[in-house]
């Protein structure tokens, strides 16, 4: 067996390896953080031994003495994956020890022995280690971890309980009617108070009789926050130019701050002030001087922005001022009522969440004599990624301590804190090295190559000084300290920084690329760089990494088209899990029995089979489905939903990629349903949002590719890194909540104007800055995963036609890259000087922004991703004023698809979400052919030919529109009489609008976002009449006789489309016609865009009844032979 070897330290990291504590370690990306941690640990234990008092110690007192200082001693880091890895590496440099041991060979066999005595795990672990022994008064030392969907229905019921015993007369009518309506936000922000231990400390001490104090305190934390509480050295500013220039900029900019100076910021009265300031004065015009001088500009950026703030905030401000004391008398009782009704159901809740850990010990720490005895048990703590650990996480700590912070040593690197999602608080780093005796960094990186280091330094030197949205400045930045490449420079391997850039030129009318397009052209832009990277080295290791997973299915798709070999990380929505729906049509079968609804058996034998054939599942020859149906039925009065259900599954022989999480999830909620069916059911309904993580792998013949996202990358390197999703991944607006986290924060309407008060603008201000901090972060921790490559794409949308002064950037780590690159382009500072760029034109540019109608369709078992979507969960998505709901369908629909909403519920069910192809409906219609007609009330589906003759005529008709009607064409067309007839009365509509100039657009492809869809498709005639502004006509030409039945789908696509133009041109009406071509018919609606919203909301708002079917519509439906319309009894009114 080969001796093992142990490496020395460097010198900083020698200086933080022999201590004994009382110090902060900021531990930059490849610095060797573990490494140090463990050597850490071995110099403490070579000290124990080393001790005089130790040393005369015979071998069982020796052991005692070792348990004893290793049961002292806490090793806590953020996750238990993280524990566990330290763990091992620990005792795998322990038997390295005992190894290398001479005479101290029993020594260190003891410590290998004894190693389980020290708490090492999480903060949580250690919390309920605290619980487990007693310490802590009045939480019961058996109780176990619920999940944070028990928490979250718990919250939900109690709220329900709570408003349905409420009666209008005990609240005003609008915080009434505002609970009702905003249910389910108010639910959610709840959830959130109760699952953070801090928010619920602020909650328990908040009260409303100190409202007028609180209010003048969070006026001056708006004026910080906004970074408007110091104003800038106006004297320094302008004095170079009092001499030299007399323009109106410096008299405006004189008389402002002359002004400024008598006004108390951050205060009520000086808002009031200056409002009426600025309404006097106007915000000259930026000098040229200003681009070179940053103090001159510094001055019209706080000038910019304190105008801003007032034009935004200050009518709320000023109104909650004048009305606070009715508006929090009316509402905040209201809330704290609720509060507290949810305060003392949580307390009887069985079992804990994470949150209840922190803050039942937390709590318990108030008490001196546990404090005390808890702090003499545990003597010195190590604290693994210390940049994530939260406020009330720092006070436990502290009361552990006992405040002496020699106890303690902190490791982390608050360039790379990206957990505050989880309550981490970067502040709490910051604090700590003012608390702490020594501070030390390690700046030496061994992960990365030199090019790659300095790229780093430079760029995110730049990047994290900048403000929200890649704005101003962040006035509480992370300072970045320069790493340092350890190794003497190797001219032949520096490592390699690359940026694919490609132009994608877009015309007039066509817009910019839609989100999803973006993200096609970057997979299929990276696709192709793999492609050629594994060309030159088949077995190099790539990483793509995401900020977010929902655009890397469109890389996967690739991948799995090029047989390429990967692992991907994959998120799976409950609502797509297919176990989990069928589950769903299990308990809709036990309540069928229950109530002796045969018909409803049918139907879901019929889903049964679908989920059957898409899993490619084989049934056992022996037994039919309805056999399974009928044992598991039985079972279930036996062993009750899960065992049934498990049996079922076996019985199947499905087998689940991951069934781990999706069991432990069942078994939480079988056991809060107390296997009541319906409350499972309703359950899973409402989860059908929530989401948990796996691997999916794909065999392909080369390849070592990875793909995950940066959160789960943290803690780890790869040779080559893709970043990836960086065109979209900015976080998207959302509506504040009726009621936000903080106490005292909640909104109201005056009319339609919603209104806040000042705690929720503060909160709303300090989580946008959080989260735009942490996403910064977040990148720094992508860029920092690569050893030798680090590649990103950058698509530049531009329009030949529209000029772009490249000074606007959004929001997305792309605009990062591209403002600072512009920035700094040229210049010896610039981090982009040794980037080298790349040229690759994605193969299928064109069909991606050009295609119609467009569906993913990847590879099974893929269903996760895009999934048959049966049972799918809902989504809201705002649209105008109304909210739709909206099943989760394919991200893209087609107008036609879209339409059969309209028809039938049920037949739109049948093509859009069991997602029966084209080719399939058309078997389909062949077997209908074969039935005999008595054997089915359906009529058959129309014949070929006339489909055929009706699409010949759309043709003719649009190249005779296009040619400005050239009657040569029809001549070499050949028509019937009949159909002549009919081309020649369309000529006489058009006329006219020929005569008149009128625009035509036939057959132009359109798309449009609709209710969270991507809508595509070819509307046959639209005409823009010179001679009536503001109007417009949308024809559709039919064949065949008008049939009232079927012409529900056809308004509703011309209204989607109706609905396209109001939103991308500024008519104000449109006429619709359909044209029936045989009867030289017409039949008009006229729509203004509000008409045709609620047109289309009453149909969108079907799609929640999607079981339903229409009879009136079945004469003409294609699904006739297999649609279970005999389960259903309700038709339309």
């Amino acid at each position: 067996m080969a001796t093992p070897t142990v490496r020395a330290p460097n010198e900083e990291q020698k200086q933080a390896i022999e201590h004994h504590g009382g110090m902060l370690l900021s531990a930059g990306a490849g610095s060797g953080k573990t490494y140090v941690l463990i050597e850490h640990m071995i110099y403490l234990l070579k000290d124990f031994f080393s001790q005089e008092k130790n040393c005369q110690l015979i071998d069982f007192e020796l052991k005692r003495e070792l348990g004893s200082f290793l049961s002292s001693m806490v090793m806590m880091t953020f996750t238990n994956k993280a524990a566990q890895e330290m763990q091992i590496r620990l005792e795998k440099r322990l038997r390295d020890e005992l190894a290398l041991a001479t005479g101290d060979r029993p020594k260190w066999q003891m410590v290998i022995e004894q190693l389980p005595r020290l708490n090492m795990g999480t903060i949580h672990s250690f919390c309920m280690k605290l619980i487990r022994q007693g310490l802590i008064e009045g939480v019961d030392s058996r109780a176990t971890i619920m999940s944070q969907f028990a928490a979250r229905a718990l919250v939900r019921e109690t709220c329900h309980e709570w408003l349905q015993h409420k009666k209008p007369s005990e609240m005003s009518h609008q915080v009434f009617d505002t609970l009702f309506i905003s249910f389910d936000k108010i639910v959610e922000s709840f959830c959130s108070i109760f699952l953070d231990p801090e928010l619920r400390l602020s909650w328990e001490l908040s009260d409303h009789e100190n409202t007028s104090e609180n209010f003048n305190i969070i006026i001056a934390k708006l004026f910080d926050q906004y970074g408007l509480s110091r104003v800038p050295d106006v004297q320094s500013a302008l004095l170079p130019y009092r001499e030299t220039t007399s323009a109106k900029w410096l008299t405006t900019l004189d008389n402002f701050y002359t002004r400024l100076a008598g006004i108390k910021l951050g205060t009520i009265d000086g808002i009031q002030t200056l409002q009426e300031l600025f309404a006097t004065l106007e915000v000259p015009r930026t000098p040229p001087a200003a681009k070179s001088d940053e103090l001159l500009a510094g001055l019209f950026d706080y000038y910019k922005a304190l105008k801003s703030f007032i034009k935004d905030l200050a009518e709320e401000l000023l109104y909650f001022h004048e009305n606070q004391d009715v508006l929090v008398s009316i509402w905040f009782p209201v809330i704290k009522e609720l509060y507290e009704t949810l305060a003392q159901a949580w307390t009887k809740k069985d079992g804990l969440t994470f949150s209840d850990l922190e803050y039942n010990v937390h709590q318990a720490l108030g008490n001196r004599e546990v404090q005390q005895q808890i702090s003499k048990a545990y003597k010195y703590l190590i604290v693994d990624e210390f940049q994530d650990t939260s406020e009330i996480q720092f006070k436990i700590l502290q009361q552990i301590i006992d405040n002496d912070f020699s106890r303690i040593f902190c490791v982390g690197d608050p360039k790379q804190a990206i957990y505050g999602f989880r309550g981490g608080e970067l502040s709490v780093f910051l604090g700590c090295r003012h608390k702490v005796p020594k501070n030390l960094s390690l700046l030496a990186n061994y992960r990365s190559e030199e090019n790659i280091i300095n790229f780093n330094n430079e760029f995110f030197d730049y990047l994290f000084k900048l403000g929200p949205d890649f704005e101003g400045i962040d006035q509480y930045a992370v300072s970045v300290e320069y790493q340092k490449y350890p190794h003497a420079t190797n001219p032949a391997s520096p490592g390699k920084v690359t940026q694919i850039a490609n132009n994608i030129l877009v015309r007039d009318g066509d817009g910019a690329p839609a989100r999803d397009e973006i993200n096609q052209l970057e997979a299929s832009i990276l696709h192709s760089y793999i492609k050629q990277q594994l060309q030159l080295n088949p077995t190099q290791e790539i990483c793509i990494l995401y900020s977010k997973l929902a655009p890397s299915k469109h890389l996967i798709d690739l991948l799995i088209k090029s047989d390429l070999s990967f692992v991907a990380q994959i998120k799976i929505p409950y609502a797509d899990d297919p176990t989990l729906g069928i589950l769903q049509l299990l308990l809709h079968l036990v309540k069928s029995t229950v109530f002796h609804t045969t018909t409803t058996r049918k139907t879901i034998l019929t889903l049964l089979e679908s989920y059957i054939a898409l899993l490619e599942i084989e049934v056992p020859k022996h037994v039919t489905l309805s056999e399974v149906l009928d044992r598991f039925l039985h079972n279930y009065v036996l062993f009750g939903p899960l065992d049934s259900f498990y049996i079922f599954l076996s019985d199947l022989n499905l087998k689940v990629a991951d069934f781990r999480v999706v069991s432990a999830l069942l078994e939480e909620i079988v056991k809060f349903s107390s296997d009541d069916s319906d409350m499972i059911s309703f359950i899973l309904n409402e989860e059908r949002e929530s989401s948990y993580s796996t691997e999916f792998r794909y065999p392909g013949t080369v390849g070592n590719i990875k793909i995950m996202t940066t959160h789960a990358a943290k803690g780890l390197e790869f040779e080559h890194v893709i970043l990836a999703g960086i065109h979209t991944n900015a976080k998207g607006r959302s509506d504040s909540p009726t009621i936000g986290k903080w106490p005292f924060s909640f909104r109201w309407r005056i009319g339609n104007k919603k209104m806040r008060t000042p705690a929720m603008i503060l909160e709303t201000r300090v989580a946008k800055e959080k989260d735009f901090a942490e996403a910064k972060r977040l990148f720094y921790v992508a860029g920092t995963r690569a050893r030798k490559c680090l590649t990103w794409s950058n698509i530049i949308v531009t329009n030949p036609n529209k000029k772009n002064d490249g000074t606007k950037y959004g929001k997305n780590w792309i605009d990062g890259l591209r403002k600072i690159d512009d920035q700094h382009a040229g210049t010896a500072s610039s981090p982009f000087r040794e980037v080298q760029t790349l040229s690759i034109s994605p193969p299928d540019q064109e069909e991606i922004l050009n295609v119609k109608e467009r569906q993913i369709k990847l590879a099974r078992p893929l269903f996760h991703i895009d999934s048959s979507n049966v049972f799918s969960g809902m989504t809201q998505q705002e649209h105008g004023s109304q909210t739709l709901t909206a099943v989760a369908i394919s991200s893209e629909l087609s107008v036609t698809r879209a339409s059969m909403l309209a028809d039938c519920p049920m037949k739109f069910y049948l093509a859009n979400i069991i997602k029966f192809s084209d080719e399939e409906i058309e078997y389909l219609k062949s077997l209908a052919e074969q039935l005999p007609q008595s054997a089915s009330r359906h009529a058959l589906p129309e014949l070929a030919s006339s489909a055929e003759r009706g699409s010949h005529l759309h043709n003719l008709l649009s190249q005779l529109i296009q040619s400005n009607w050239d009657h040569h064409i029809v001549d070499e067309a050949k028509l019937t009489s009949r159909d002549k007839d009919s081309v020649e009365w369309v000529f006489g509509l058009l006329k006219p609008h020929f005569d008149q100039g009128d625009e035509f657009f036939s057959e132009r492809p359109v798309k449009f976002k609709f209710a969270g869809h991507m809508i595509a498709g070819t509307p046959d005639l639209v005409i823009v009449p010179k001679s009536q502004p503001g109007e417009m006509e949308i024809w559709d030409f039919k064949t065949g006789a008008d049939k009232i039945d079927k012409e529900g789908g056809y308004w509703a696509q011309l209204r989607m489309y109706a609905h396209h133009y109001f939103q991308h041109t500024k008519e104000t009406k449109i006429s619709l016609k359909l044209v029936y071509l045989d009867q030289q018919l017409i039949k008009v609606e006229e729509h203004t865009s509000d008409s045709c919203v609620r047109e289309l909301e009453q149909i969108w708002s079907l799609k929640k009844d999607y079981l339903r079917c229409n009879l009136k519509h079945c004469l003409h439906c294609n699904f006739g032979n297999i649609c279970p319309s005999n389960a259903f009894s309700a038709t339309y009114p």
